[in-house]
């Protein structure tokens, strides 16, 4: 989709979590959740990273859909030891 290699070197940790969550809703609205979450992540909007899990999760079987909201927990955890959380 798009090369934001460029995007390590910028100082500015808000630029860089602006920057994902645009990423993040475009990935949302063509369906890729997958790109979606990992913007997210590194994104400052944890409401519209839940609001994507939810239509990401719908997909799914019912009895699975708690597994996303677990993924993206434990990922959460690591950008906390990583000391890269909003």
């Amino acid at each position: 989709f798009l090369n934001i290699s460029w995007l390590k070197k910028t100082d500015s940790a808000k630029s860089k979590q602006q920057v994902h969550l645009l990423l993040a809703k475009a990935y949302h609205e063509t369906g890729d959740y997958l790109h979606a979450n990992k913007h997210y992540i590194e994104s400052s909007s944890p409401s519209d990273h839940a609001n994507m899990l939810i239509d990401w999760s719908e997909e799914g079987e019912s009895h699975e859909r708690d597994m996303f909201i677990a993924r993206a927990i434990f990922q959460y955890v690591v950008h906390l030891s990583n000391g890269r959380l909003l």
